[in-house]
Order: C-alpha cells, then structure tokens, then sequence
C-alpha cells in the first residue's frame, strides 16, 4: 500500500498551522527557537515576510512528520517520478566510487532505489557511516605508510601513494554511499572548511580524503522535488577527487546543494542542528532589544525574523 502524499500533506498542514499559530502565541521551545533561527538567518538574503517564515516553518515540520511516517512504513512512499543523470550510476559502480549525498527530501529512499538499479549486476552498494569513513581512512592511510604526510590536508600538504594498494582500492564491484550531513560522535581527523549560507562550515574531510587516498571519483545525489511537485532523484556527474582538487570538488558540492537548499529549504532535515555545522557560531546571542518579534516559552529569549537573530531578554541566562 502507499499513500498519496499530496493529501497528507494538506490534511498535516491545516493541523499544524493551528499548532504553529498557538505556539507563537505561547512562545516556543528553545529546540524550535533554534531551528527557526536558523531558517531564518541562513535565507535572510530572501528577504522572508513573516507570513512567509510561518509558511515555511509549518511546510518544514509536515515534512518531518511525512519522513517520521515513511521510517516506520518506507513501503508507503510511491517512488521517484525520474531519476536524472540515471548513467552516472553504473559510472560511479563501475569504479567502485562514492555518492555523496545529504538529509534533504525523500532522503531515505534514494540509497534502495539505486541498488534496485545494480540488483541485476555484480556491483554493491553500502552505506558508509561518519565512523565508517574515519577508519577507513585510518585504514588506508595507514596500509599507505604515510599517515602523518595526510595531517596536511586542505592547505595544499596532501600527498598521495600510486603503489598502495587496498581492497576497495583494486575492487570496482562495491560502491558506497554517504551523508555529508549526518553527525558524528567522532572528530575529523582534518579541518576543511567551505562556504555555506552565509558562514563557513567543517566539511566532512575525511570522506575526501578516503577518495583521495583510494582514487575513487564521487558523485553528487540529491532527492529534488520538480514544478509538478514530485520527487525526482538528480545524480551528477562524477568527479575524479585528487590533492589538487579536493577543495574545489568538495566546496562546489555543498553549493549545489545550497542552490538546492534555497530553491525548497522546508526539504532539509537538518536544520535543527545546522548551527552545530558551524565553526564559529555567528553572534545570535545579543543585549536586548525592545523589538522581539517570537519568544521562547519562558519569555527569556525572543528572535528577531527580519534577522534571525536570538536575543536575550532581561536577566534571561
């Protein structure tokens, strides 16, 4: 059985309005403070109303409630309406590469649907976690015998092994899978960072790096939703990553996503941890203002919509 997402989606928005309109009334939890926050600083360039902030913030958490539904029931979801740059699949599996990808729209679904596509053929694919990437690259680098030369990554230090030889470095038959959004309980072990928004974010490095060290290309995939409204999967074209280049691949990557980002954000899951991505937190805390446009349920903090900006109120700690 599947489900016609398009009515649940009408039927959880006139539910979720209401809720949405009595929580600003009330004021908001802080989780929720946050998460707008950062809706709202990260696309301050497009000038929101604050009709327009609401709108996004209801659409943002019916599409949390439609993605909580298909993790109990991923057999509801009625599939991808197309799959663009569908040939750049066996591509990457040909080399036993990495898709890239992020928590954005019908995320969960895309790694099935494309190991329905290699079910006929002798090629794998996997899912790799953040911990997964971490050794394997320590893996590597340290089969390569030069781990400390990689401690130089991203200021031009890098250096690679043509004579190491791996596993998954000789093997085109597995590829993998990875989310550049998905949080860790490990540090990276390199700082590369790249514009995001209106900041600079830690990039996951070392996925990068594991495709440097292995010589593997990568792959952008992005779960989109189309004019009509339906989900499409858009896979781009692979990228040989090298020493030289891995900035420049890894900062064009998390652009496209951006311009994806900006064209649909209510799609992202992630932007209740988005300012966890961060470096160096922009200035959200600041001394009050006699203008506070939504409170927290307490009434310690309000936000700003026209900026985004968290304020303390009074002795608020």
């Amino acid at each position: 059985m599947i489900i016609d997402e398009k009515l649940l989606h009408d039927d959880l928005y006139a539910v979720i309005l209401d809720q949405v309109r009595l929580d600003f009334h009330h004021g908001l939890f802080n989780e929720q403070l946050i998460t707008l926050s950062n809706l709202a600083s990260s696309l301050e360039s497009e000038h929101l109303s604050e009709a327009e902030l609401l709108d996004l913030w209801v659409e943002y958490l019916v599409y949390c409630q439609i993605q909580k539904l298909y993790v109990k029931q991923p057999e509801l979801f009625h599939g991808f309406k197309q799959i663009i740059g569908e040939r750049h699949i066996a591509e990457i599996a040909a080399e036993g590469g990495i898709f890239l990808s992020f928590q954005y729209g019908h995320f969960m679904a895309v790694p099935p649907a494309l190991e329905e596509i290699l079910q006929n053929t002798n090629h794998l694919l996997t899912q790799m976690t953040a911990e997964s990437a971490i050794l394997k690259l320590k893996e590597s680098s340290s089969q390569m015998g030069h781990y400390h030369l990689l401690e130089g990554f991203g200021n031009g230090k890098v250096e690679e092994s043509s004579s190491w030889q791996s596993n998954w470095s000789n093997s085109n038959n597995e590829s993998f899978y990875y989310f550049l959004d998905e949080s860790s309980s490990l540090e990276q072990s390199a700082d590369m960072q790249v514009d995001f928004f209106s900041g600079k974010i830690k990039a996951q490095a070392d996925i990068f790096r594991l495709a440097v060290n292995c010589q593997k290309p990568v792959s952008l995939v992005l779960s989109c939703i189309d004019k009509a409204g339906e989900p499409i999967i858009r896979i781009f074209e692979p990228v040989h990553v090298n020493a030289a280049n891995v900035e420049e691949v890894a900062q064009r990557i998390y652009r496209l996503f951006e311009e994806e980002v900006i064209r649909k954000p209510q799609y992202w899951k992630n932007w209740s941890q988005h300012s966890q991505l961060f470096k160096v937190k922009s200035n959200k805390i600041a001394n009050p203002v006699p203008s506070i446009d939504i409170l927290n349920r307490w009434g310690t903090y309000g936000l700003n919509i026209q900026s985004g900006e968290i304020y303390q109120i009074g002795g608020g700690s």
